[in-house]
């Protein structure tokens, strides 16, 4: 291991540089030696110190995983070695802090994002994701590895949680409302079956209601479903009181009629319907 010293060096006044005199007894030679030694030394002490802030910075890039997490699910972080001088340790620690916290990082988006498929809902994601992050920054605190990486990790955290929890909302919102479109769209579907039954049948005030709620019901859902979906189904409900009315009766109408009910059925319009099987 190098150790860093810097030399002592004697005092001397500066003369100007002339022609060592041999007469002088060798006391100029000796200074200008001294000199140059001197500037040997801090350069040798300079390239030194360069070569051991490498060792530093390669030591922590050839660690292939700083933070893992054994059996238990405790955090266990690898150490610089015992071997490194100051210079490299000091130039090293700053560079495993930023690699435990990138590591730190990835592990707690791995999981808040298996959190955020296996929960049901909002409420169960948060509460599972507050208690996983509580319970490492615990062992990050009795690891004693230092202020700087807790709140690294703090920060990393709550952003990472923010966003997963947003997506989470989002989804839940997202499926709610497609879970109310669809129990609205099964309401428009048997409003209309029944309406369509009850003309057969030949209950027409029965059937009026259930053609007004199938209505209702749709109109609901104008803007919250697309607009060919809902022109769909308004034209599904005109289609299915038609044909309820022609299956009722069909006797006494004319080739001309049923030439004009088949083209209502085959267009979905019955402007041209018979006006005496309406109702």
């Amino acid at each position: 291991m190098v150790e860093f010293l810097t030399p002592k060096r004697n005092t001397f006044v500066n003369k100007t540089v002339g022609v060592v005199s041999t007469n002088t007894g060798g006391a100029e030679v000796g200074r200008a030696i001294e000199q140059a030694g001197a500037r040997a030394t801090q350069m040798f002490y300079e390239e030194a110190v360069k070569e051991q802030k490498k060792v530093g910075v390669d030591t922590v890039r050839k660690m292939k995983s700083v933070v893992t997490r054994n059996d238990k699910d405790e955090l266990e972080f690898e150490e610089l070695p015992d071997n490194l001088s100051d210079v490299a340790r000091e130039t090293a620690t700053p560079y495993l802090l930023k690699r435990y916290a990138n590591q730190l990082d990835a592990q707690t988006s791995r999981h808040i994002g298996i959190l955020s498929a296996e929960t049901k809902d909002y409420n169960e994601f948060n509460s599972k994701v507050k208690s996983y992050l509580e319970a490492t920054e615990k062992q990050l605190g009795s690891d004693n590895v230092g202020a700087d990486l807790i709140g690294m990790f703090r920060d990393s955290a709550s952003k990472l949680s923010a966003q997963y929890g947003i997506k989470k909302y989002q989804a839940q919102i997202k499926e709610e409302e497609a879970n109310a479109l669809e129990d609205s769209l099964f309401l428009v579907d048997r409003f209309t079956n029944d309406m369509a039954s009850m003309i057969r049948e030949g209950l027409d005030e029965s059937a009026a209601l259930n053609k007004e709620e199938a209505l209702n019901e749709l109109e609901l859902l104008r803007g919250r479903i697309p607009s060919r979906t809902y022109k769909a189904y308004k034209a599904r409900i005109k289609v299915a009181e038609k044909t309820g009315i022609i299956t009722r009766s069909t006797r006494g109408m004319s080739s001309v009629e049923l030439n004009l009910v088949e083209r209502g059925i085959r267009d979905q319009t019955f402007d041209n319907f018979p006006k005496k099987y309406e109702y």
